[in-house]
């Protein structure tokens, strides 16, 4: 099995489990670095290689400026695949992320990996943090819900 880690530029939206998931790039993106993506061979130059069943771990780093929380994903395809797959990735340590996808069948694919600022997370952290020293939080619970109707 030949895994292309070339990174294509198109992103977007993914499906997970069956389902739509939308990536809202446009806002966030802008304002987050993607580096150090592993598993690639001389930059992506040359293709991994895994058999069917195997797991892809994919790792990088991922991070922005101030103090809004991240979410990243793994998008994957088999090549020529119009479809992107996509596949949630958990923080480890220090702005590493880390995300997998199962081979299910012979034949190259191509996998990239997007951050973008959450803007729910960040909202959600900073009521953790009001709720804590006891502020009062009715106009927060407001863009809670403005954020909510939003989506």
């Amino acid at each position: 099995m030949t895994i292309d880690a070339q990174s294509p530029a198109l992103l977007g939206a993914g499906t997970s489990n069956g389902r739509e998931v939308p990536i809202n790039v446009e806002e966030g993106r802008r304002r987050t670095i993607v580096e150090g993506v592993q598993p690639q061979i001389d930059g992506g130059r040359y293709p991994i290689k895994r058999i069917v069943g195997d797991t892809v771990v994919v790792e990088a780093d991922c991070f922005a400026d101030g103090h809004d929380v991240l979410s990243c994903a793994v998008l994957y395809r088999q090549a020529g695949a119009s479809q992107w797959q996509f596949a949630p990735m958990t923080f480890l340590i220090n702005d590493r992320w880390r995300g997998s996808f199962v081979v299910d069948t012979v034949g190259s694919y191509e996998y990239t990996v997007a951050s973008w600022i959450d803007r729910f997370k960040t909202w959600e952290h900073a009521m953790e943090k009001r709720i804590a020293v006891g502020q009062d939080i009715r106009v927060d619970l407001l863009i809670g819900a403005e954020l909510v109707a939003e989506a």
